[in-house]
């Protein structure tokens, strides 16, 4: 991904890189994670941080986003494969840059679908992030921080009617 100078190129990287190894793809796409080595598991984990760190285009690192989310639920599914993916999206909110922090909050809106148990404990963590992106002067950071909030809601149970 971060080795092509076409835009396009990275893009398709990706989706098909979240396409081929998250569990939650469409049903014509099966999820290779199992089939993967815990070398390249870790080469495939490390690689999609650096990418997002280092690409320019908000729509490839929008992308890569959705494809640690996804990724990270599907190995939180195989006996939480990736026990440091929480703290290294909370990692990305250190940096002063403002792409990483925007980063940060949409790994975890789409993440938390699929491992929202994972977060309660990093509760008081995501109301001090929420609280900074929405105060945020960068209009996408706030953005990013309302997608999250609905995420959130979106994991809450229904209220049960007696």
């Amino acid at each position: 991904m971060k080795g092509a100078a076409e835009k396009d190129i990275r893009s398709f990287c990706a989706v098909f890189l979240r396409k081929q190894l998250s569990g939650f793809s469409e049903k014509s796409f099966d999820s290779q994670l199992k089939n993967l080595s815990p070398e390249v598991l870790s080469l495939i984990k490390l690689s999609l941080f650096q990418s997002l760190e280092q690409e320019s285009e908000s729509q490839v690192r929008h992308q890569v986003c959705d494809a640690i989310g996804e990724i990270g639920g599907s190995l939180f599914e195989l006996d939480n494969k990736w026990p440091d993916l929480i703290p290294s999206i909370f990692q990305l909110f250190q940096s002063p840059n403002i792409w990483l922090q925007d980063g940060a909050l949409r790994i975890i809106a789409c993440n938390i679908e699929y491992q929202s148990s994972e977060y309660e404990n990093y509760i008081p963590a995501l109301v001090g992030v929420l609280d900074l992106s929405l105060k945020n002067e960068h209009s996408s950071l706030a953005l990013s921080g309302h997608v999250l909030i609905s995420a959130l809601l979106a994991t809450l149970a229904p209220k049960q009617i007696a």
